[in-house]
């Protein structure tokens, strides 16, 4: 299970009135995506360019996380939403990287997890 963990291993926590400390020291270096700067009608925007697979994984676990958490259900829609904006407007090879974002959504409709083949 990857893109999603720590915020499902967060919310696990939250449901079991555990507390979630910050620590503002730790340093954590973690890429996502290869940031590409996009310009559209005069104004910047940052578009994580993701692979294929990631796509995948972040549709997926999206739609697990819709299914199993009430809690922030909307923050998950949004982020399917705007992923399929920004893919379809910015991304190089949209068709692909969307045929992979459906895939995606449906493998976590049919409860599909585990490493992508």
């Amino acid at each position: 299970f990857i893109y999603y963990v720590d915020v499902e291993f967060s919310v696990r926590l939250k449901q079991k009135n555990l507390k979630i400390i910050q620590c503002n020291k730790a340093v954590l270096y973690h890429e996502e995506g290869k940031k590409l700067e996009k310009r559209l009608l005069s104004k910047v925007y940052y578009y994580d360019n993701y692979s294929e697979t990631a796509v995948y994984y972040i549709a997926r676990n999206s739609i697990y996380m819709i299914k199993n958490y009430s809690e922030n259900r909307i923050s998950y829609i949004r982020r399917l939403r705007s992923d399929f904006i920004k893919i379809l407007i910015f991304d190089y090879k949209p068709i692909i990287k969307l045929l992979y974002y459906l895939h995606g959504i449906l493998d976590g409709f049919r409860n599909k997890y585990g490493m992508y083949r």
